[in-house]
């Protein structure tokens, strides 16, 4: 049985405060949250210029195949079952 604890944060600032306070076998994030469109390529570069090596998987609505997995993330994707995939073969190892 593969368990998980879950912290949702809303905005970049609060997911950075809880990186701050613990550390994260995995990171989920969307590309757009609020009024920032790169909102989660903004997060992963904060996350690796702070030193976190947690694999970072990014939800999108809508998938560009042609631009590939951004920098410094593990994987990219908009099915929900793709997300799940990654998650629990990441957390099983």
């Amino acid at each position: 049985m593969l368990g998980a604890d879950v912290q949702i944060a809303r905005s970049t600032d609060e997911a950075l405060r809880e990186v701050d306070r613990s550390i994260f076998d995995a990171v989920v994030t969307d590309m757009t949250r609020e009024s920032e469109p790169a909102a989660g390529l903004t997060l992963i570069a904060e996350l690796r210029r702070r030193g976190v090596e947690s694999p970072v998987f990014v939800y999108v609505m809508n998938l560009d195949p042609q631009l590939g997995v951004p920098h410094g993330a593990s994987a990219i994707t908009n099915r929900p079952d793709e997300l799940i995939a990654h998650l629990v073969r990441t957390l099983s190892t």
